[in-house]
């Protein structure tokens, strides 16, 4: 087992490369064999601190899925969850990303991104290659519909 000051050592150099959920914290330090309950002694005084904040990570990790690596909010709010990050806390940093940058525009430009491949396909076949690559990427049924009925009366 790993003593405390070293699960602590260890908890601030995992969350020195980059915002992480208390999940993934938690089952980092589990894998470096640290005790559960130095583990929940170090993850409560980071929270206090400000270094563990899973609504703030839910916010940045769907604020940089949308505009970096464009996602629909379904994939997005999965990847959340297996983080372990709360439904609430998804819906909040959601709504929050809507507001800044609708799922459409991610959606079209996604598409856009896709023109020139499926523009030597038939109409039928680019369509439906179109819609199952939107999907696989997380978006849902009336985004994908609205999306593919603006290409189909441009």
């Amino acid at each position: 087992m790993v003593d405390p000051e070293r699960a602590r050592a260890l908890a601030l150099k995992y969350l020195d490369r980059r915002m992480r959920s208390r999940k993934e914290l938690t089952d980092y330090l589990r894998r470096k064999r640290c005790d559960d309950r130095d583990i929940e002694t170090v993850a409560d005084v980071l929270a206090e601190r400000g270094y563990l904040d899973d609504a703030a990570f839910a916010a940045a990790f769907a604020r940089d899925r949308v505009r970096l690596a464009p996602r629909g909010y379904r994939l997005i709010e999965k990847e959340l969850r297996d983080r372990g990050v709360a439904r609430e806390t998804i819906d909040a940093a959601l709504r929050d990303v809507e507001e800044e940058f609708p799922e459409i525009e991610a959606a079209r430009s996604l598409l856009a991104s896709r023109h020139r491949r499926l523009q030597n396909m038939d109409e039928e076949t680019a369509y439906r290659r179109a819609v199952s690559w939107l999907r696989g990427r997380g978006f849902g049924g009336e985004t994908i519909r609205r999306v593919m009925d603006e290409v189909r009366e441009s």
